[in-house]
């Protein structure tokens, strides 16, 4: 799995890329069906994945500001190190993964 595939799998879908990962591998890599599952049934897709929790999670660029505070270890992060849930938290890329 190389870190485009990963990269355009989770743009598509507008997940994390830590999200998109954990897809392709329950999908075993079958791109074409993943997409056609987190299409028809996102929250689905994302519970049998073990991802439940996680559901809310969306980059979206309109509502991204271009630097937002990490949530966890409080420092400045742009836009492309982050992620950001619906209800407006931001995290940083590495507090995300430690977390």
């Amino acid at each position: 799995m190389t870190i485009h595939f990963v990269q355009s799998v989770a743009a598509d879908l507008k997940v994390p890329f830590d999200v998109a990962s954990a897809l392709l591998v329950d999908f075993q890599f079958v791109e074409n069906n993943l997409k056609e599952a987190f299409e028809l049934r996102r929250e689905e897709t994302l519970e049998s994945s073990g991802l439940s929790h996680i559901e809310t999670m969306v980059m979206d660029d309109a509502d991204f500001p271009k630097e937002a505070t990490c949530g966890i270890c409080y420092e400045e992060v742009g836009r492309e190190s982050s992620y950001s849930l619906d209800c407006g938290h931001y995290f940083c890329k590495e507090c995300w993964s430690d977390y």
